[in-house]
């Protein structure tokens, strides 16, 4: 882990309810995730008492930390790494982490009490799937994304700097189906020699002393069992397993077994959640919800039962969206019954626009920049990083410049604006070939002709931005590229999402040299 954190600039992006208005933290009140998300609402003319918050989720920047979209001071606060006491410099971006607190309405400050951070593994990478974008470690699948972080001691910071029998610690979160989806992935420290993981108990064996979490048998024969209730394990308990010896068949031999309940609070905490629907039974409206209201909807996230009512905000997407494996962000206040009941839910979905470009303007001022001619906007959710051949940390949006190469994956948002917001920016080394990924909008291309035989020159608009074929352009669709798609290609309707790449000549001109089906 790295220890060369410093504080954020003075000015810090602030982002409003629904449009980004930004400037200098002048009120003593708290910027967002990165510097660039939603500050914790201006204290009304009668503020409410202090309240106590639970925050989960990704840590985003330092210079205290910024968790969901609100900075927590911490320098008062104590901090547990791996169960042990610990302090703030051995937490990187990427880590996701557990921190109570309490927020003041009157000053708009939210200070940090206690910050937790526990790897979902540690351990040998056993296999690899580099198709797949994933690998396996202590029988956990662990798939990668562009969120994902990476440690600097890892090669190339990225899947390809992986080998089998590698040792690594990984930061994430569980889908429905037990996979870990990696925010951070480094390489165990060096010295340390231990073996973990956290997940549900499966093929408990009472009389052998075993038990699986997904691929992972554990062998809990010797074992220290805390936290359970009846002094028992229980099909289906969520447990952290702890071990110093693999055996070479793979099975763990656990030191300790723990159990690891939900807890986010007491009734009235404000808690914000971070984290996949992973609900165990189908999502379905409250049947005494007016048919006329936006429905009730329960769900789960990180095992915490969430409640939506008819003044819940959502961004992104409507109560109809919530599905298994969306990953979201989620405020609200705990009920006396340990329910959730959420007042906003955020969607963060796979990101299907993307772009490849040079920075052409920046506006601090509302935490956007404009790349080919398009609007690329930054909310609470917004991961900046530097993956330069010399980066720079901590990344933020304040320390673009003009003139700097950058990729961007977000959405279209609002539908149909040519604006994006994006979930992830990183800058990058200087590149003569641009890209966009987004919906197809037209094409116009010359009529066949004795010159023309077939329509291999013309054009074809993606994101207000004119990708020019001619005949070197290469179509591409079922992982095949030829020149003889072309007409496939101009015959496109609006939806269908294409990959475009080429050599910039002009204002948001492109020559194409290949144009990608990219459904």
């Amino acid at each position: 882990m790295k220890t060369n954190k410093t504080a954020p600039s003075a000015c810090a992006l602030l982002i409003a309810a629904t449009t980004i208005i930004a400037g200098c933290d002048t009120t003593g009140g708290t910027a967002g995730i990165d510097g660039t998300g939603a500050p914790i609402p201006s204290a009304a003319a009668n503020p409410p008492a202090v309240v106590t918050v639970t925050a989960y989720g990704t840590v985003t920047a330092f210079g205290s930390v910024w968790v969901n979209g609100v900075r927590y001071d911490t320098s008062q606060a104590t901090f547990t790494i791996n169960r042990r006491r610990g302090d703030q410099s051995e937490l990187d971006i990427g880590d996701v982490v557990r921190v109570v607190g309490s927020f003041d309405p009157a000053a708009g400050t939210a200070v940090a009490r206690h910050v937790a951070f526990d790897n979902l593994v540690e351990g040998p990478i056993s296999a690899i799937d580099a198709a797949g974008n994933s690998f396996v470690a202590l029988g956990q699948t662990v798939a990668i994304d562009e969120r994902t972080a990476f440690d600097d001691a890892i090669a190339q910071q990225s899947l390809v700097g992986l080998r089998i029998g590698d040792t690594v610690e990984v930061s994430g979160f569980r889908a429905s189906d037990g996979e870990i989806r990696a925010t951070r992935i480094a390489a165990q420290e060096f010295g340390r020699r231990e073996f973990k993981t956290t997940g549900a108990v499966a093929s408990l064996d009472d009389g052998a002393r075993r038990f699986r979490i997904n691929g992972l048998v554990v062998d809990y024969g010797a074992a220290m069992l805390e936290a359970f209730p009846s002094g028992a394990i229980t099909e289906g308990n969520v447990v952290e397993v702890r071990g110093s010896s693999l055996r070479a068949d793979g099975v763990l031999v656990a030191t300790s077994v723990e159990l690891t309940p939900v807890a986010f609070g007491n009734a009235g905490d404000s808690v914000e959640i971070e984290g996949y629907i992973t609900s165990p039974y189908p999502l379905s409206a409250n049947p005494s919800q007016p048919s006329s209201e936006q429905p009730a909807i329960r769900f789960s996230v990180e095992r915490l039962s969430v409640e939506t009512t008819s003044t819940t905000v959502f961004e992104g997407g409507s109560w109809g969206n919530l599905w298994y494996d969306l990953r979201v962000e989620v405020e609200g206040s705990l009920r006396a019954d340990g329910v959730l009941i959420a007042t906003k839910v955020r969607f963060s979905y796979v990101d299907p626009v993307a772009i490849t470009a040079r920075v052409e303007s920046l506006n601090v001022a509302t935490g956007s920049f404009t790349a080919l001619g398009i609007t690329v906007k930054t909310d609470s959710l917004t991961h900046i990083a530097d993956r330069s051949a010399v980066p720079f940390q901590p990344f933020r949006l304040t320390d673009l410049v003009v003139g700097d190469a950058v990729s961007v994956r977000g959405i279209e948002f609002p539908a149909n604006s040519g604006e994006v917001l994006a979930s992830v920016i990183e800058r990058r080394d200087a590149t003569t070939e641009t890209e966009v990924k987004g919906f197809f909008q037209s094409a116009t291309h010359h009529p066949r002709s004795w010159a023309y035989p077939e329509p291999w020159f013309g054009t074809i608009q993606i994101l207000g931005v004119t990708f020019a074929t001619n005949e070197n352009t290469l179509y591409g669709w079922d992982g095949r590229y030829g020149v003889n798609g072309a007409t496939f290609f101009f015959d496109m309707g609006p939806g269908v999402l294409i990959h475009g790449r080429g050599v910039l000549v002009g204002d948001r001109t492109v020559v194409a040299t290949h144009l990608l089906y990219a459904e």
